[in-house]
């Protein structure tokens, strides 16, 4: 519970003074998150809250892009021929956009 106003209030009661719920993600996630955005100073971290949270939302985007690209790649990659195991371990090695042009040894197209 924490202290607020003339009275105690529980956490639930408003959530959306929170910075980890206008981001999404939970209170424990925010603060692994936070030493990437702030510094500590004495022991406490300083920071402009809706600076920290509008660069929050930008990585957690970002992951969430890339994710998604990954996901494509892979989803290429299968249709061209690669097992699961086969098309991950190709993508630990290549960047996503090269999947395009990717095929298997057994399968790869004859040059001209």
């Amino acid at each position: 519970m924490i202290e607020h106003g003339g009275g105690l209030r529980r956490k639930g009661e408003a959530p959306e003074r929170y910075p980890w719920t206008q981001v999404g993600i939970s209170e424990r996630r925010y603060y692994k998150l936070l030493p990437l955005f702030a510094q500590k100073v004495n022991g406490r971290y300083e920071y402009e809250l809706d600076d920290v949270v509008t660069r929050i939302k930008a990585r957690l985007n970002r992951a969430d892009d890339a994710r998604a690209v990954r996901a494509a790649a892979l989803d290429v990659l299968r249709s061209q021929g690669f097992n699961e195991e086969a098309a991950r371990k190709w993508l630990q090695r290549h960047r996503p956009e090269q999947a395009v042009d990717a095929w298997p040894r057994s399968r790869r197209p004859k040059e001209l």
